[in-house]
């Protein structure tokens, strides 16, 4: 008598497959690596058969019908379903569709249920576990209700432990999550020290239409908002803090920054219109259009300095131009020429285009239309002089010297003087010379040595005739 093998028959299937018959009293295994579609053989050619397929690969498989549909109670009906990893469906034929009349651990849509003790997610097949994942879904894209899943018990929070929906783990949210309630809180505790610590943390932007009250805000873009009492205490950015309003100012209530009490700024301070208001105090000024009670008094830690180096050829011009008078209390120390332009001749000490009230020191050549001195000293101590000689001859080069009289070309005087380039020629020491070495000035001053020597040798001709 034959014998015949009575366990169930399995077909082992890899890869995408198009069946060209139904195979009866087994089961189709789907093994390998998944993610492949298996095309069943055509329900109108095999009514009232029924297939068994196992999602034995470690990915979800499709199974699809070349006509008709796939259709069952909680699937919606199409040429494609899907089989999860780990479970199985049953086909059977009406001889135009394939109606599924089993499946376990595949994911199920119901249309509507109730539940009114604990469900419990279903153990996956192979799984040691006492339970597996509950997914839930809508509809299938097609048809996806707008609502998605709803749970209308409307059960107000007050903990972690309360409300409609409680979760006792974490929650991931992979779309936008909504929250409608007055107020959403989170009660960790934990301290944030960058982007990725903290109570909450946000990977994307975070947008808030209302008002954010709380503590500093610490490497946040902060755009429109109204602020509350305590808010923005303090604002530390790592880059320019930009504020692109643009609203004019025209009082200190207005503007693009409002501040309403002081400002305190550690660094440069540009300002591209005006500046008005009170003093300014430890202050760099560039360029600013003044108005009227502006910089009425600058007063300054240290040195204020001026450095456009513009030169100066009239009263309207120059790096400094005072439009009134300039009191200096100190020292006054100019690198370049000094000029006073104003015209006033000087009827003593106290009057004149230039008055001064103590000395003056004059390093070099000094020229006067006029000088008039009610003494004039010139340093003569032995102590700044050298190579001391009595002059010799004075007699012969005084009488060498010619006096004469001459109207000035500069300011047409008429004088009585020595000619510069003849006095030169004689005696050259008496001789002040230009730039480029020119006779220019005579010493009549110093003329006086001369003719002191002069008359001392006079006095020793007269004393030799008188026979003394």
């Amino acid at each position: 008598m034959a014998r015949f093998n009575t366990g169930a028959r399995t077909l082992v299937l890899s890869s995408t497959t198009i069946l060209s018959y139904a195979f009866t009293g087994g089961i189709v295994s789907l093994t390998g690596a998944g993610s492949y579609t298996v095309t069943l053989a055509s329900p109108v050619s095999f009514p009232g058969t029924t297939q068994v397929f196992y999602n034995a690969s470690s990915a979800a498989c499709t199974i699809a019908t070349p006509v008709g549909q796939l259709r069952g109670a909680g699937f919606t009906a199409g040429a494609f379903q899907t089989l999860e990893a780990g479970a199985s469906m049953t086909f059977v034929s009406d001889g135009s569709n394939y109606i599924i009349v089993n499946t376990e651990g595949n994911i199920v849509v119901g249309s509507t249920a109730t539940f009114t003790g604990t469900l419990t997610a279903p153990t996956h097949q192979g799984s040691t576990a006492n339970s597996g994942t509950l997914t839930l879904r809508s509809t299938s894209s097609a048809t996806k209700a707008t609502a998605g899943i709803l749970m209308d018990e409307s059960i107000a929070s007050t903990t972690t432990s309360t409300g409609t929906l409680v979760i006792t783990g974490g929650a991931g949210v992979g779309g936008q999550l909504n929250v409608g309630g007055a107020t959403s809180k989170f009660t960790g505790n934990t301290a944030s020290s960058g982007t990725t610590s903290g109570t909450v943390v946000i990977t994307g932007g975070l947008g808030v239409s209302g008002d954010i009250y709380g503590g500093s805000l610490q490497g946040t873009n902060v755009g429109s908002s109204t602020r509350g009492t305590g808010a923005f205490t303090s604002l530390a950015a790592n880059a320019a803090v930009t504020f692109t309003q643009g609203t004019s100012s025209s009082g200190t209530g207005s503007g693009t920054l409002v501040v309403t009490g002081g400002t305190g700024i550690s660094e440069n301070l540009n300002v591209g219109g005006s500046i008005t208001g009170g003093s300014l105090q430890n202050t760099p000024i560039g360029s600013s259009t003044r108005n009227s009670g502006s910089f009425t008094s600058l007063t300054a830690n240290t040195a204020v300095t001026f450095t456009q180096n513009a030169g100066s050829s009239n009263t309207a011009s120059g790096t400094l131009v005072v439009t009134g008078g300039a009191g200096i209390s100190q020292n006054l120390y100019v690198g370049g020429i000094m000029r006073v332009n104003d015209g006033t001749a000087s009827g003593g000490t106290g009057s004149g285009a230039l008055v001064v009230a103590g000395g003056i020191g004059v390093g070099s050549t000094s020229y006067f239309s006029t000088l008039y001195s009610s003494s004039l000293n010139e340093t003569s101590s032995m102590a700044i002089k050298e190579n001391i000689n009595p002059i010799e001859n004075a007699l012969e080069k005084i009488l060498q010297l010619e006096g004469v009289t001459y109207d000035r070309i500069d300011d047409h005087r008429f004088e009585a003087g020595l000619i510069a380039e003849h006095v030169n020629m004689i005696i050259p020491e008496l001789v002040g010379k230009d730039a480029n070495g020119n006779p220019d000035s005579v010493m009549y001053s110093k003329l006086t040595a001369y003719l002191i020597e002069a008359v001392k040798t006079l006095k020793l001709e007269i004393d030799e005739l008188k026979g003394n």
